[in-house]
């Protein structure tokens, strides 16, 4: 793989990473409701839509290759994103 598409694969995985935990934080509260059955499909939908997505873009970007440092960047992205978004979660 050429080096520039690898450096757009990890930008992307790393912002990526950010965007999943503000819109984690944002969906708080519906993620972790007290019906059990609503939990259930409500995360299901969200973390699939999500992965989905992820992958189409990386399908765009380096024809759906993976690589461990791109998850890597990924959860480093989710890391310092959910770091700096959950106060979110107070606000709703």
């Amino acid at each position: 793989m050429i080096l520039t598409v690898q450096i757009q694969s990890l930008l992307l995985s790393f912002v990526y990473g950010f965007i999943y935990a503000f819109l984690f934080n944002l969906n708080y509260k519906y993620l972790f409701c007290k019906k059990m059955i609503n939990k259930i499909l409500l995360n299901l939908f969200f973390n699939l839509d999500i992965f989905l997505f992820y992958f189409f873009l990386l399908k765009k970007i380096n024809h759906g290759i993976v690589h461990v440092y791109f998850l890597i960047c990924l959860v480093l992205g989710f890391a310092l994103g959910n770091k700096l978004t959950k106060k979110f979660r107070k606000v709703l």
